[in-house]
């Protein structure tokens, strides 16, 4: 495994990764701006009442519909921000991949003239390995290793 197929490949899935993110970035910055302005909303609706502007029922009222609404924006915070981390490389896990393309590079010299022995290291390992051929270069995806989906380009030999 070339290094530096290996730094582009990542590169270009940090790249992809970035932007269909966008939408869900974008999500929650409109969320956060939301929840900000529900909170202002609750702290002006005690002023109001404290300024005697209505009764203690309407201000139990009006606060239980604006908790509710924060707790359903909350929630969806969670769960856009949970997606975010779930699917977002983290370095360690660069790092791990990197090691790993390291070991195998240096270990398993072997497999380059045995196509049984590599069969049976992808096997072992749980790979899952596509290969695509398309307009002079060959393109590598593997999925499983450190739980990202890794994109290698090869030019044809």
């Amino acid at each position: 495994m070339d290094p530096d197929l290996l730094n582009s490949g990542l590169a270009e899935y940090l790249n992809s990764q970035a932007e269909e993110h966008i939408p869900l970035r974008e999500e929650l910055l409109t969320i956060e701006a939301e929840i900000a302005k529900l909170r202002q909303d609750v702290g002006l609706l005690l002023d109001l009442y404290l300024e005697h502007a209505f009764d203690r029922e309407a201000l139990l009222k009006r606060k239980r519909k604006l908790d509710l609404e924060l707790q359903k924006l909350e929630r969806r915070r969670e769960d856009v921000s949970a997606v975010l981390q779930r699917e977002q490389a983290t370095q360690q896990q660069i790092a791990t991949l990197r090691e790993f393309a390291v070991k195998i590079r240096r270990k398993l010299g072997i497999a380059e003239a045995e196509w049984p022995v590599r069969r049976q290291i992808v096997e072992l390992l749980d790979l899952q390995v596509m290969l695509q051929s398309t307009e002079g270069e060959r393109e590598v995806w593997v999925t499983r290793i450190v739980g990202l989906d890794v994109l290698m380009r090869c030019p044809r030999a």
